[in-house]
């Protein structure tokens, strides 16, 4: 009983840590392909610098540099990790709660539906100014890229891309862009793990 009783008091923190790793592992993994989507949607319709994936990519090893895939990885980590973890750990609150006040069943449609979507609510929100703080990161030395959208957004790093917001857009342009990445996030972790949870049940 004192066993299992340790096992229930550490369960929603393992959710966290394993949910955090592995959202950081694959993050690292693929993080070159978002830094070339990025760069792709944010450059001017009327001034196109890129004509494709293949191309953006031979354009940045030449006329930049390597690490330029990895700008913004840090914010993006910083972000990333708390993300997934937090999706993982709310679900599984909002699973067992769901559980206790409604059915003893096991996590069907619903449940899974309904505690995806608080969860992925919850996490955005939560590292929202992250994921901002990574995007214009991402657009850094890419100025000429951004020809008639209006004044550039220069930073150098997380901190001061966080301070100059704030300087520049007050507190509330931390969070600029929030609610359609509200309604995204919702949307897709209550797919995510309604499928997840329905793909275990055709396995099993």
């Amino acid at each position: 009983m004192l066993e299992m009783s340790e096992t229930d008091k550490w369960k929603y923190s393992w959710n966290f840590i394993a949910g955090g790793s592995a959202g950081s592992v694959a993050t690292i993994v693929s993080f070159p392909f978002d830094t070339l989507r990025t760069r792709l949607v944010a450059q001017s319709s009327n001034h196109r610098v890129y004509d494709g994936v293949l191309h953006s990519c031979r354009s940045i090893l030449r006329q930049e540099s390597p690490r330029v895939f990895f700008y913004g990885l840090s914010p993006t980590l910083l972000q990333i990790a708390p993300h997934t973890g937090l999706q993982f750990m709310f679900y599984s609150i909002f699973t067992d709660l769901y559980k206790k006040y409604y059915t003893n069943a096991k996590t069907d449609v619903y449940n899974s539906i309904v505690s995806g979507g608080a969860a992925g609510l919850i996490a955005k929100t939560v590292v929202y100014p992250f994921d901002l703080a990574k995007k214009r990161l991402q657009i850094q030395g890419f100025q000429h890229g951004r020809k008639g959208f209006g004044r550039f957004f220069q930073c150098n790093g997380l901190l001061n891309c966080l301070i100059v917001t704030i300087k520049k857009e007050g507190l509330l342009g931390m969070f600029k862009g929030l609610v359609p990445s509200q309604v995204k996030a919702a949307i897709v972790t209550a797919l995510y793990f309604t499928s997840y949870e329905q793909a275990l049940l055709l396995l099993r």
